[in-house]
């Protein structure tokens, strides 16, 4: 690996995401999906996501964003990471349930937007496929 790309790395190797879902079914489903390939880090809200932007912002890759939660929402959290200039480098993802909130996420500088569904259907799938292979 070049070392230009070092510094996007865990200890382990892995590239570092931190996904952000204040319902813990989600934050597992997606840790589960995404943890043979990256190292993931979560919060269950807005305010503590921040916080570990902060505390990664050297070495996160991606970040992973539900926009309903207590404490400070997802548009929250994209205003203010956008206006902060030492974490506004981060590529965030939306995810969430309210597909009419796509145009919104994408405005305030998210770099894309899954709807949620999606991901749980594909969390079946492959869980499914895993037990057949087993």
């Amino acid at each position: 690996m070049p070392q230009s790309h070092l510094k996007f790395h865990s200890t382990n190797g892995k590239r570092l995401v931190l996904v952000v879902d204040d319902e813990l079914i989600n934050r597992e489903i997606l840790s589960h999906i995404l943890s043979t390939e990256y190292e993931v880090l979560s919060a269950d809200n807005g305010s503590e996501a921040l916080s570990i932007m902060q505390e990664y912002r050297e070495t996160l890759s991606l970040v992973l964003l539900d926009l309903n939660m207590p404490v400070m929402s997802g548009y929250d959290v994209l205003k203010t990471a956008k206006a902060d200039a030492q974490i506004s480098h981060l590529p965030i993802i939306v995810i969430t349930s309210d597909q009419s909130a796509e145009i919104e996420s994408l405005h305030l500088g998210a770099v894309d937007f899954i709807p949620k569904g999606g991901i749980r259907r594909s969390w079946r799938a492959d869980t499914r496929c895993r037990r057949r292979c087993t």
